[in-house]
């Protein structure tokens, strides 16, 4: 099978990515989908980019990408198989952390996505009645300056809601909480807030026709109120 190519770029100038994928080291991107039991939390992205020539060093007037190593470039990491190109992340870079180790200069690289606006912010709404939860939603990304949002359609009404001056995570967690809903950036940048019911009548990822056949003489399976989100059939 094919090996994926992955592409890195950064925004050192608005509204163009530089491809710097050549000087990547290594990376790694965490990400987790808010539920009823785990709250929001910030996607994160972490480089290491070789930096013998010293052109990732902020303060280097002579590299090649000053004056624009500075925190808030957009970062975007993809990855290309089979002709396809994906996204894998899409964020902002927090700092540049110069690594000058004789013989592995490196550089260092974090990036958040958009949820760390919304753990940043603090808002404050009017007093709704008999709201829909995508509506408070959108209120709450408005507020965080968050501008790619979208919400699956909810038939649940809230009652009542009014927040002061209270974080916008908080009010995001509520609101996952008030209908077990699902809550997460998606790789190419868009906060989307899905129904309970998102993903589990999905087509099975793979079928097993017979145990000894397929390499496996073992399996092992849970049920409970944690794993509500896969739906395994077991037949013998």
């Amino acid at each position: 099978m094919a090996e994926p190519t992955y592409i890195v770029g950064m925004e050192f100038v608005a509204g163009s990515f530089t491809n710097i994928s050549s000087d990547v080291l290594r990376f790694n991107i965490q990400r987790q989908l808010a539920t009823l039991y785990e709250p929001p939390s910030e996607g994160r992205a972490l480089l290491e980019l070789a930096n013998e020539s010293a052109k990732f060093t902020p303060v280097n007037s002579q590299g090649q990408y000053y004056p624009n190593l500075i925190p808030g470039k957009q970062l975007r990491i993809q990855a290309t198989h089979s002709s396809s190109t994906y996204d894998l992340f899409l964020g902002k870079v927090d700092n540049f952390r110069v690594q000058p180790v004789l013989g592995a200069r490196s550089v260092l690289v974090d990036a958040r996505d958009s949820m760390s606006r919304v753990t940043g912010t603090f808002i404050t709404t009017s007093l709704f009645i008999d709201i829909n939860p995508s509506s408070l939603f959108t209120e709450v990304m408005s507020q965080a300056a968050v501008n790619s949002f979208a919400a699956d359609v909810l038939a649940e009404r809230i009652p009542f809601a009014w927040y002061d001056n209270v974080r916008a995570e908080e009010v995001l967690r509520d609101v996952v909480e008030y209908g077990a809903y699902l809550l997460g950036e998606d790789a190419s940048g868009t906060m989307r807030l899905r129904n309970r019911y998102f993903g589990l009548f999905a087509t099975a990822a793979n079928t097993f026709s017979s145990i000894g056949s397929d390499g496996f003489d073992q399996l092992n399976y849970g049920l409970g109120q944690t794993e509500i989100l896969n739906r395994v059939r077991i037949e013998g």
